[in-house]
């Protein structure tokens, strides 16, 4: 870290870890060492509109006592933000939350257990929000908040992406789905990664993901703490967030 960037910004603590650990893993962390009631996280390439209500988002999620985490509207720099429920102004229930921004009950978050380190990248979002889900606490989106995401495809590797989405999703579907369910989610999965439109699908990788998925079960079952049948399909009743 530059001398320079940390005199000038004197009032901001900075972390540096020698040995890349991945973000999940970096998540829970900082989810440790902070000691705020909520808990914040923008990714590097994510910021608030002007004149997000960030206080009105923060106070409306102290106050929600089944509330664990809070998703927003994202937009990018060039474009609307994704859609929220035809004509709903005001929180309600998704599935999960996207990575790039989000509110946190931090306490509630490490209660819970935080993120499942294994997954490495990708759908730790979603596995914290059915651990959620099962122990009566849910996601909601703050519709009013908008983050703006200015993604870019340089240093993103799609095909490192379709590997490691396959898997999780496989993994995350093994933990916390009835077994029927998640028979249903192996046999179909393959076929719903290849109709993914936001990343450029590689079939190669796709399938290394699921065969690696199918080889780490044994390895990964320890985690398995499914939902009953009937909280999982009120859970799949929820809104899907899109980035």
């Amino acid at each position: 870290m530059p001398e320079a960037f940390r005199n000038r910004f004197g009032w901001v603590r900075f972390e540096r870890c020698e040995i890349s650990r991945g973000y999940i893993v970096q998540r829970n962390r900082l989810a440790e060492m902070l000691n705020g009631e909520l808990y914040l996280s923008l990714d590097d390439d994510s910021y608030p509109a002007p004149d997000a209500p960030l206080d009105d988002a923060a106070n409306w999620l102290i106050g929600k006592e089944d509330a664990v985490a809070l998703a927003f509207s994202i937009g990018t720099p060039f474009g609307d933000a994704n859609s929220s429920l035809p004509g709903a102004d005001r929180p309600y229930p998704v599935r999960y939350y996207i990575g790039c921004a989000h509110m946190l009950k931090r306490e509630l978050f490490l209660a819970l257990g935080g993120y499942t380190e294994s997954l490495l990248h990708y759908c730790e979002e979603t596995d914290f929000a059915l651990k959620a889900w099962k122990d009566g606490f849910r996601v909601y989106k703050y519709p009013a908040l908008v983050v703006i995401h200015n993604k870019s495809a340089i240093g993103r590797n799609s095909a490192a992406a379709n590997r490691l989405l396959t898997r999780n999703l496989i993994w995350v579907s093994s933990w916390r789905s009835p077994f029927v369910l998640f028979v249903l989610e192996l046999s179909f999965r393959v076929l719903r990664m290849l109709r993914l439109k936001e990343h450029r699908v590689h079939w190669k990788a796709v399938l290394r993901g699921y065969f690696e998925a199918l080889i780490g079960l044994p390895r990964v079952l320890k985690f398995r703490d499914p939902l009953s049948f009937r909280r999982y399909l009120a859970w799949l009743k929820n809104p899907v967030e899109l980035d």
